[in-house]
């Protein structure tokens, strides 16, 4: 950059404007947990929707300054608020990995090898859930189904945040599919059609997977995501911010912009297999760049597998609640899953 050049900074958000962010978006956010849920707050959230607060709250003030990044005045600090993919893509794949991460990345070439005994212990698990759901004649509830997939991941290195995370996205995924039966039917077809003692692979399983991912989508965990700028930034209208900047992608905002998603409040689980998300960078379901957690890559396996051996002969129905996730009902930013009930049901046919 031309030293003579002046540095513009970024947009400033207003006293105003600050106390409705921390009202709507920080306390909200923080209230429920950034990616381990509390779940009172949780089902208090999926009530009044705080998602959506947060997501008015963003778009307001993308209308006044612009989608430009705008800094705003925290205790203790300022953050920097992104507003437009541009800045997310400049973000992600200017982030440096981390020792953690790559360190993680060894981690999983190791396990690949042990892939068919997991995909086995996977299994065995989810018959054992089939099983105390048909003995008690209970509903299937988060506390079995959490309780199950802690039970397949204790000798896994995922970490609390990435196992809890998987474990919310499969749960909610089953609630779209039970909700969607046309996309419940090709995945069964899908899973009937694979050996179950496959790993699932994005080539074996393509649409399970895809909908876990649009569940992340719908309903991200975490909700947002903080980064440290390395170097001055110049971002995508001009405006510069010095190194170690903390920058956030609110998830939430970003996942549901029908500026640049049309599906944004669908369940659209093809998007992710017909190219329409491919580098969108306003999508990070599994957050994004070099400083990807490589864990997530493996708890989506797991989560798909264990969805897929639930669903192999049987069919899903969603109890709770009662409203279903699906059109013509516009979808809710922001679902408690500790409420979502299931019946579990062999196939007739």
């Amino acid at each position: 950059m031309d030293s003579g050049m002046q540095q513009r900074p970024p947009a400033r958000a207003s006293a105003r404007e600050t106390v409705l962010l921390g009202a709507t978006v920080l306390l909200p956010a923080r209230a429920q947990g950034a990616v381990l849920r509390r779940p009172r707050m949780a089902r208090l959230a999926a009530r009044f929707d705080t998602n959506r607060w947060t997501h008015r709250t963003l778009a307001r003030l993308r209308r006044r300054h612009g989608a430009g990044p705008v800094s705003v005045a925290v205790p203790g600090r300022r953050l920097l608020l992104l507003l437009a993919p541009q800045d997310a893509r400049h973000l992600f794949t200017t982030t440096q990995a981390t020792r953690a991460t790559q360190e993680g990345h060894g981690a999983l070439l190791h396990l690949a090898p042990h892939f068919p005994a997991l995909t086995a212990r996977i299994h065995d698990e989810a018959q054992a859930l089939l099983a105390l759901h048909r003995s008690s004649g209970r509903p299937l509830d988060w506390d079995d189904f959490s309780t199950a997939f802690r039970r397949v991941t204790r000798r896994v290195v995922l970490g609390d945040a990435a196992r809890d995370a998987a474990a919310i996205a499969a749960y909610s995924a089953l609630a779209l599919l039970a909700s969607h039966p046309e996309h419940a039917n090709r995945v069964r077809a899908e899973s009937e059609r694979t050996d179950h003692t496959r790993p699932a692979t994005a080539d074996a399983l393509p649409l399970l997977r895809a909908s876990i991912l649009e569940s992340l989508r719908l309903w991200p965990t975490p909700l947002a995501i903080l980064r440290n700028t390395t170097a001055e930034t110049t971002w995508h209208n001009g405006t510069t911010t010095p190194a170690d900047t903390a920058v956030v992608f609110c998830s939430t905002f970003f996942h549901r912009d029908v500026q640049h998603l049309p599906y944004a409040d669908q369940f659209e689980p093809d998007a992710w297999l017909d190219g329409r998300n491919d580098n969108t960078w306003a999508l990070a379901p599994l957050n994004h760049g070099p400083a990807k957690c490589p864990s997530q890559d493996l708890a989506l396996y797991i989560a798909a597998t264990l969805l897929a051996a639930l669903l192999r002969g049987h069919k899903a129905f969603l109890l709770l609640p009662r409203r279903p996730l699906a059109p013509p009902v516009r979808l809710p930013h922001t679902i408690d899953h500790t409420s979502l009930r299931f019946a579990l049901t062999p196939r007739s046919d």
